[in-house]
């Protein structure tokens, strides 16, 4: 599920097996649906033009439902991709980290993970941070690094779980984190300090999603098919909605 605005118009992307829907968000309206693909998609991003898709090894570019352009180079299968600027982050099951250069349509840099130590599981490009991503693992720790210079900055020690989800929060240099044993963390990465800490009680923190119009809320996902309402101000469980979807709710988003 990707969330995108072009003018005063919201569109929703969302992958369905071979191909991907695009949406109008005002009238859950269906504008075009992608060529089918040779293999599932199993990641997908948009920007105000364009729909990038992981298929495969493979990294395509769509506008409108057409592909104009193909990136290739990748060992793994890509699960996971980001972008930052004019870069575009694609990782693989092989825990390759590697940048592309929108523009020039190649490869930029890549960095290079060890998986006994530090496989990668999840990233986020904190807002005002120039060139910055923040990187979450199956091992728990988090690393912040320059894809600039391909320096590592800093590294969070964690909280013993996996790290599923990170969200950037409507506050500067505060991540919203969610872990694999239900913990969810709103943690200052300029100070490497936590802000306050909930429990999701029914399993693993699979997607969030913060309010953006003033009032202080965030919601969280699970592989049961619950949503849960926090209240960041009372720093308290809001409401919970048990059964919203059949199977894992994998993506949510506040318009």
């Amino acid at each position: 599920l990707s969330l995108s605005v072009r003018g005063s118009t919201a569109l929703i992307a969302t992958a369905v097996g071979k191909a991907f829907h695009v949406y109008n968000c005002a009238k859950i309206h269906l504008l075009f649906v992608s060529p089918p693909q040779e293999d599932s998609i199993v990641y997908l991003i948009q920007d105000r033009l364009t729909t990038y898709i992981a298929v495969g090894k493979s990294v395509k570019c769509f506008k409108r439902g057409k592909q104009v352009w193909c990136l290739e180079g990748h060992s793994g299968f890509v699960h996971t991709l980001l972008l930052v600027g004019q870069h575009l982050i694609a990782i693989d099951d092989r825990n390759s980290f590697k940048v592309w250069d929108r523009k020039a349509k190649e490869l930029y840099t890549e960095l290079h993970f060890n998986s006994d130590s530090f496989e990668i599981s999840c990233i986020v490009h904190p807002s005002t941070y120039l060139n910055k991503v923040l990187i979450g693992s199956k091992q728990g720790p988090l690393q912040l690094w320059n894809i600039r210079n391909g320096k590592l900055i800093y590294t969070f020690n964690g909280w013993n779980s996996s790290v599923l989800v990170l969200v950037q929060s409507p506050a500067l240099d505060v991540i919203g984190i969610g872990l694999h044993n239900g913990n969810i963390i709103l943690h200052n990465i300029r100070y490497d300090n936590t802000l306050m800490s909930f429990v999701q009680e029914w399993g693993p923190v699979i997607n969030m999603s913060f309010r953006t119009d003033g009032v202080n809320s965030l919601v969280t996902s699970s592989t049961k098919g619950h949503i849960a309402v926090w209240n960041l101000d009372e720093q308290k469980l809001d409401s919970v909605l048990h059964d919203a979807h059949s199977g894992s709710v994998n993506g949510l988003s506040f318009l």
